[in-house]
């Protein structure tokens, strides 16, 4: 199943986040983007075929980071935090590839002998970081979620997420396996 659109995480965020925000935000925050991410993610099939693709986001990771925020917190200060809990949280996700995954066509250099190690690539967490901390920084309070800088810069930097796989192709010995890396799965 693939990411939710915008639509659809502002709508859920009005009843899973506004009703009782208050001193519980941080957890409600994180329970909402634990719904948006967790299992949501596919790898793109033009990159890597998968039969199955799992992802576990971190959501503790997020309120440990959320919630010792002061209530008086100037919006940089506020968008910083939630730019680091949000890259916490994502880079302690944890990605599951089934096996038979293959890259291109499946053959022996393609196919990946065992299912390879999977995370989310560093640079693209490091641009959604950067990507939360100036949009949240720079938004002005809006009484509105339909409008909150917030929720537009969580699901711009979840969506640009790629996915890293480093794995051992399936070409036979002598020759095989050697080394089989996608720097920078997208996802859907």
């Amino acid at each position: 199943m693939p990411f939710d659109p915008l639509s659809k995480w502002k709508s859920s965020f009005k009843i899973m986040v506004l009703p009782t925000a208050g001193i519980d935000g941080p957890i409600k925050i994180a329970a909402w983007l634990n719904s948006q991410i967790t299992n949501k993610p596919v790898l793109s099939a033009t990159t890597v075929s998968s039969p199955s693709f799992t992802c576990v986001w971190q959501p503790g990771v997020f309120i440990a980071i959320m919630q010792n925020i002061p209530p008086s917190l100037s919006p940089i200060l506020y968008a910083t935090k939630l730019g680091q809990a949000w890259a916490a949280a994502t880079q302690a996700s944890i990605l599951t590839v089934g096996p038979g995954a293959f890259v291109g066509v499946a053959a022996p250099p393609t196919l990946f002998s065992a299912p390879p190690v999977a995370l989310f690539n560093p640079a693209t967490i490091s641009a959604g970081t950067s990507l939360i901390i100036a949009k949240v920084s720079a938004g002005l309070p809006v009484a509105d979620s339909d409008s909150s800088a917030v929720i537009e810069a969580l699901y711009e930097a979840t969506t640009q997420l790629k996915v890293m796989l480093t794995g051992l192709n399936s070409i036979p010995t002598p020759l095989g396996p050697t080394p089989l890396v996608v720097p920078m799965c997208p996802l859907q």
